[in-house]
């Protein structure tokens, strides 16, 4: 995510022309591919492919000289799309020297060199959408929609919330004015969920290392999404889908034995968990329901949330192998063999998602 490039702006969103050109040519050198905001929500909806190694260079607020001058030249040189998070109060119709216009951006449209996608009507009066009252709310999500739509002639799914700030309300809200993609300010890591989609911030204090190395570092992470419908657990390496396991979750019966949906983090895994029955929620256990594995779910903030990820005992395994799998009190079951094999690919510290 950038703001200004410019040579004659010394805040903390601006960056230096030539540190973005060095940052685009690592990227085209190691083989990343810029992707759309359609793009990415058919992926994510409808499964559909992008390449390996995608990426999407966003460039927030109406910084039009910016654009014009230090980024669409490299997008051309490079065969890159930038998305353009933009407020629509600024933009003018006709062709302009110091504003962006509708008749340049279908240009750039044509070109590929842009996807626009809405930042509200008037953020800069409104940088906290949590704050505005709802019929305020409604104005700056579903005006900025409109007017992009009309003047672009294209449908507009992404929403760049202001300052990063949201809520559920903000969420339902975006969703009912028929967004399909909320970006925030957060890094979240690898995209499953389009209600949040997270972004790596780059500043006049991001250096050139600092890049590679968060890019990397992305790369590098692994997820474990669990779907309790679908009931199968999901091993996610490098942003692609490595593995599936069959799993058993909780019974739906109350909120008690539900698995509870949302983010959390391995907090620690255990080995022959009947000898150290401490770490685990049933200390009194002596059927070993735990299999050969226990792996602890912490939630975000560190704290236990007394569930996890495990084998199972010899007398219920079979229970995995039916279609229907809503057998635990919560916890995520695989077969002993399938707990062995994830456990090896699994650190304290990966991130898990539980999805309905």
């Amino acid at each position: 995510m950038y703001h200004c490039i410019s040579n004659n702006d010394n805040t903390y969103l601006t960056i230096k022309p030539e540190l973005l050109e060095k940052q685009i040519n690592w990227l085209k050198e190691n083989n990343f591919k810029t992707i759309t905001v359609d793009q990415l929500v058919s992926h994510i909806e409808n499964k559909t492919k992008i390449p390996e190694k995608s990426i999407m260079l966003i460039f927030d607020d109406n910084y039009y000289k910016s654009i014009k001058y230090n980024v669409i030249p490299l997008l051309e040189e490079n065969g890159y799309t930038a998305i353009l998070s933009l407020i629509t109060s600024g933009i003018v119709e006709k062709k302009s020297n110091n504003e962006f216009s509708y008749e340049e951006l279908i240009i750039w449209e044509n070109k590929n060199l842009v996807d626009v996608q809405s930042h509200t009507v008037t953020s800069p009066l409104h940088p906290n959408m949590t704050e505005i009252c709802d019929k305020e709310l409604k104005y700056e999500l579903k005006e900025s929609k409109k007017i992009l739509e009309k003047k672009l002639n294209k449908k507009i799914l992404g929403l760049i919330w202001p300052g990063g700030s949201y809520n559920q309300k903000t969420i339902n809200t975006a969703k009912e004015a028929g967004y399909k993609a909320l970006f925030t300010v957060y890094e979240t890591g690898i995209i499953t969920n389009l209600d949040k989609i997270g972004r790596m911030q780059v500043t006049k204090e991001t250096t050139f290392e600092d890049f590679i190395l968060k890019i990397d570092k992305f790369y590098e992470n692994k997820l474990f999404c669990v779907d309790t419908s679908d009931q199968i657990l999901e091993v996610y390496k490098n942003g692609k889908k490595k593995k599936t396991y069959h799993v058993g979750v909780g019974k739906k019966i109350d909120e008690k034995t539900c698995t509870p949906i949302g983010e959390y983090t391995i907090g620690f895994k255990l080995f022959d968990p009947i000898k150290n029955q401490k770490e685990t929620p049933y200390s009194k256990d002596k059927n070993n329901m735990f299999g050969p594995v226990y792996m602890g779910l912490f939630n975000i903030d560190g704290t236990n949330t007394s569930l996890g990820i495990h084998g199972t005992s010899d007398s219920l395994e079979y229970l995995l192998n039916k279609d229907e799998r809503f057998i635990s009190q919560g916890c995520i079951r695989l077969k002993n063999k399938d707990i062995l094999k994830l456990c090896t690919n699994v650190e304290v510290g990966d991130k898990v998602i539980i999805k309905d």
